[in-house]
């Protein structure tokens, strides 16, 4: 009978430990999974959203169907800050991978776009940070099977530019290039690509040679991801895109056709100005004086001349009302200041840059990206842009 009684003494100890342990939040390890991770619908993916390399909005992983849309189930893994994203100042992210739904892949995504509940900055209850230096997952889970057909998939994102590659044969560093040529080296700290760097291709033309090879194929490119910053012309020697010697990677258009060159000196004075300012951060948050100033300093030009007051043109987006232009035009030529409304309202400061020609846009901040950048037109904000304005 003692025996008995010390065995259910133990017993009713033992409950009262487990019982005090649920209550204050100590995990009691049990013979499953210690963390199911948890599966969420998605939003604000309106056209669909690629996944991310990084927690970085700036890092898209551009391939057909590789993201999430309006109807995708995700499974979130672990969380890390990282930095905003256009619409929406949460700096929270998450590893994540398509569970169902239209889409495909794995990768970063904001939460700004998981439907979770959480509030801005927060991760889901219960979701564990990703812990120092976390790589993306590498493989996609097999897919749920549904309980009926699902939907036709929103179309896949565009991509921003025909390829991204990255770079290759330049461990020390290469500069940008000015020209297709090796002795155009725009010499700038930090403007050039790296061991590690990522760059989108626009397009090519043959050129010179480079030191360690008779290839004489270059390609237009700007930065993406990884070290360095800005864009210029790089040697197909030096871009990892498997293209045979002295041709550039199917799907890469010829430079003639692609990006015709300023029709006028005073444009492409105004160009060579905004381009000497690459990775500059001085104008994030400033776009409108940044192609002002690109007017001003590169031509003498100003283009506040002949508007109403100033206070009517303030802002990307006020300048845009009170300026002849372009409307819906998606053909700026090179010189043209290029104009987007605001996410946040549709009489908001807006956005405004400066076109190179043949689609490419070099502008401050623009909400994904700092410092002075190129980028493609149809890769920003298609749904907000309004046209095109070159009065000079």
């Amino acid at each position: 009978m003692t025996t008995l009684r010390i065995s259910r003494t133990a017993r009713r100890i033992s409950l009262t430990i487990m019982a005090l342990l649920v209550i204050s939040g100590v995990a009691v390890e049990s013979t499953g999974s210690a963390f199911a991770a948890p599966v969420f619908s998605t939003m604000n993916d309106q056209g669909g959203i690629y996944w991310r390399s990084a927690p970085d909005w700036n890092t898209p992983v551009a391939q057909s169907g590789n993201g999430y849309y309006p109807g995708t189930n995700v499974t979130v893994t672990c969380y890390q800050l990282g930095t905003t994203v256009p619409g929406s100042s949460n700096t929270m992210w998450v590893q994540a991978s398509w569970a169902s739904g239209p889409g495909t892949g794995s990768g970063w995504m904001n939460e700004h776009f998981v439907n979770d509940g959480a509030p801005i900055n927060q991760a889901a209850a219960g979701v564990p940070p990703c812990g120092t230096n976390p790589q993306p997952p590498t493989t996609t889970p097999a897919p749920a099977p549904a309980p009926a057909p699902a939907p036709a998939p929103a179309p896949a994102p565009a991509p921003t530019s025909p390829a991204t590659f990255p770079s290759m044969n330049d461990q020390s560093g290469i500069f940008w290039r000015s020209a297709p040529g090796w002795n155009s080296a725009v010499r700038q700290a930090g403007n050039g690509f790296y061991a590690g760097t990522t760059v989108h291709v626009s397009c090519y033309q043959t050129g010179t040679t480079v030191p360690g090879s008779s290839n004489t194929m270059w390609v237009q490119a700007s930065w993406v991801s990884g070290p360095g910053h800005g864009s210029g012309w790089m040697n197909e020697h030096f871009v990892n895109d498997g293209a045979p010697m002295n041709q550039a990677a199917p799907g890469v258009p010829a430079c003639s056709a692609a990006q015709p060159q300023p029709t006028n000196s005073i444009a492409q004075n105004a160009i060579n100005w905004a381009q000497s300012k690459l990775g500059q951060t001085a104008w994030d948050g400033y776009c409108l004086n940044f192609v002002y100033q690109a007017y001003l300093y590169g031509t003498g030009i100003d283009i506040t001349v002949g508007l109403p007051s100033a206070a009517s043109h303030n802002t990307a987006y006020t300048y845009w009302t009170v300026a002849p232009n372009h409307h819906g035009d998606r053909n700026p030529p090179a010189g043209a200041l290029v104009f987007w409304r605001g996410a946040s309202s549709p009489t908001g400061d807006g956005h405004v840059g400066l076109s190179e020609g043949g689609g490419t846009i070099i502008s401050s901040y623009d909400g994904r990206r700092r410092g002075i950048h190129t980028f493609d037109i149809n890769s920003y904000q298609q749904n907000l842009y309004l046209g095109w304005v070159l009065n000079w």
